[in-house]
Order: structure tokens, then sequence, then C-alpha cells
């Protein structure tokens, strides 16, 4: 849980609180062209940071998980059990990410009451998956309907901005999301090959 927020804190919590306060200002003055360039920046910015270290905690999990904590009582089959829930966790990375700074999408309208629903129905989608197929499938479960919750989180929240015409994204972003996956790509073969 703490190796994946690590890179939480980076990439969703650190640009989500930079980007609040210059996004309150942008819509209080209705500067369209302002809230534009701050919601790309954030987005950009935080899937720069999220997507290499999601495919990183991926590819490295094991390693990850042996370093920290293979020694003492932690058997390899603790490492083995605990490096496949940091799998799962690594998956949901971005969507992790992108919830803090999509949230503040709403809250930089002084609207709490959107993201506190969608919380809520993360929690509970999250807690129903979890109850539901956790005799089947065991702890495994848990990371696994952490992230799945999460980026069903993201969906709908991209649901309502775009509903509401709050959305205003660039050609330029999805260009740069591109780049930063080819990059990630290289960046992960490197890893996998080393």
């Amino acid at each position: 849980d703490r190796v994946y927020q690590i890179n939480l804190a980076l990439a969703g919590i650190a640009v989500g609180t930079v980007s609040l306060p210059a996004l309150s200002k942008a819509y209080k003055k209705k500067s369209i062209l302002k809230i534009s360039n701050i919601q790309n920046k954030s987005i950009e910015l935080s899937l720069l940071l999220s997507i290499p270290a999601s495919l990183g905690l991926v590819i490295a999990s094991s390693e990850i998980v042996n370093a920290l904590f293979g020694y003492g009582s932690f058997k390899m089959q603790d490492v083995e059990m605990t490096s496949s829930a940091l799998i799962f966790f690594g998956y949901g990375v971005i969507a992790f990410s992108l919830i803090k700074i999509l949230a503040n999408f709403f809250f930089a309208r002084d609207n709490t009451k959107t993201p506190f629903y969608i919380s809520s129905f993360i929690v509970l989608l999250n807690l129903i998956i979890s109850v539901s197929f956790f005799n089947k499938v065991g702890f495994i479960i848990i990371p696994i309907a952490t992230s799945l919750s999460t980026w069903i989180g993201v969906f709908v929240y991209i649901y309502l901005l775009n509903k509401k015409k709050s959305l205003h994204l660039h050609n330029e972003l999805f260009v740069n999301i591109l780049k930063i996956t080819i990059c990630t790509a290289l960046m992960s073969l490197i890893l996998i090959f080393s």
C-alpha cells in the first residue's frame, strides 16, 4: 500500500495541490484559456509521473518487494504474494493520480458534493467487489477491486465533466500522452531486459 502511495503522492496529490489555487482563480476570472491550460498541464504532468511509475511497479514488483521486505520472517512466499498485490495496485496508479486531478476541476468551482458522491460510489463499489469475490479469489481481490473501482471513478469524472462542458482538452495533450507512452514503453523494455 505504501509503495504505490509514494507514486500517488508525487503524481496526484502534489500536482493537484499546486494546481488547485491557480485553477480556482481562473474560474473566478472566467478565463477559459487559463482554465484549459491548467487542466491540460495538470493532466499531462500527472500522467508523466504516473504512467512510468505504474509500469515500473508492475514490471519490477518482485524486486521492489524483495529489496524492501525480503528478510527476517518475511519468506519468499510472502514476497511473491505481496508483489502480486503490488502489481494490481500498480495497474491503478494512473487512475489514483487522475482522480486527484479531476476532483480539482470540481473543487475549483466550489463544487464539493460531486467529488464526495463519486468517492462514496468508488468506496462502495470497491467494497462490493472485494466482499463478493474474496472467498473465491482470496486477498488479491482487494488490490484488483481498488484499481478497478478507481478506474471506473475516472470514467465517471470524465463523463460528468464532458456533460457539463467543463473539460477543455487540447490536441497537444494527446500528442504528449503518446510521447509519454512511447518513452515509458522504451523504459519498460530496458527494465525488463536489465
